[in-house]
Order: structure tokens, then sequence, then C-alpha cells
């Protein structure tokens, strides 16, 4: 299921994609240019291996890492917008704080707190699985680009 979610998302991002160098990430392409949803099923485990370790995956995480620069939004946020929004500014599952209406020092207070058990309500160990990962810089640059500047307020 967690390919053909993601093979789906790709062919909406993304479109056609460029032509390809390995005959398994030419036969992944075609797969999900045809947007024929049986084979993408009957596939899913090509497609899956392709996109989370080939050079078909590479090349659409680059580009996201590029979007996103553009947007002026951290890499390190693409765990995060999917419940956040794309910039921050949702209530994630309809329970939490908007991101963007929090200040820096909360974004960095809040994401330290998920990581080390020392804060949140209900969300707690959900967002403690997502943090982990998170280097202390990546909290920092999330925190900057999308909290507001304690200054402001």
């Amino acid at each position: 299921m967690k390919s053909l979610i993601l093979g789906l998302v790709i062919i909406i991002s993304f479109g056609t994609f460029s032509n390809a160098d390995t005959s398994q990430t030419n036969k992944v392409r075609k797969i999900l240019d045809s947007g024929d949803l049986d084979q993408i099923i009957k596939n899913s485990d090509i497609v899956y291996n392709e996109l989370k370790h080939g050079k078909l995956g590479q090349e659409i995480r680059a580009k996201e890492k590029l979007n996103m620069e553009k947007q002026g939004i951290p890499y390190s946020f693409r765990q995060c917008k999917g419940c956040h929004g794309q910039k921050g500014n949702l209530k994630a599952l309809g329970t939490s704080k908007i991101l963007t209406n929090m200040t820096t020092t909360e974004i960095i207070k809040a994401l330290n707190g998920y990581k080390n058990n020392t804060y949140g309500g209900s969300m707690k160990e959900l967002m403690k699985g997502q943090v982990e990962s998170l280097s202390n810089q990546d909290i920092i640059d999330i925190a900057n680009a999308l909290g507001k500047n304690t200054k402001d307020n």
C-alpha cells in the first residue's frame, strides 16, 4: 500500500519523468507514466524499491529538496508537511498549534521536548517518532523558517 500511495503522489506531483539510464528505472518510469493503477499495484514491489533506493527516487528527492528550498522551507521539514501543511500553516490532525503562529523559541522548545519526551499532550508519542531523526541544526532551521521572530511579537 505504501508503494501505491507513493507512486500516485509522484505521478500527481511530478508528471512525466526524464529519460533513464537503467532498465529497472526505465520500467518503473513507464509504469508510473502510464497512470495505470492496476500496473502500479501489480508492480508495487519494483516501484517501491526503485523509488526508495534507485535513481528515480534520488531524482524525485532532489526535485523536492529544490522546490522546498525555493519556498524557504528546509528539507528536514519534508516529514512534517503531510500533517502540518506545506508551509507549516495547518493544525496537524486538527489538534496541534499552527507552527507559523509560534515563535522560533516555542518551536525549538516543542521539538526538543518531543525528542526527549518532556513536551506534548495526546500527540506526544506520535511526535517523538517524527522528530527522532532531526538534528539540532534541523530543529533550528525549521524554527527559523516557520516561527515568528520574537522581536515581531
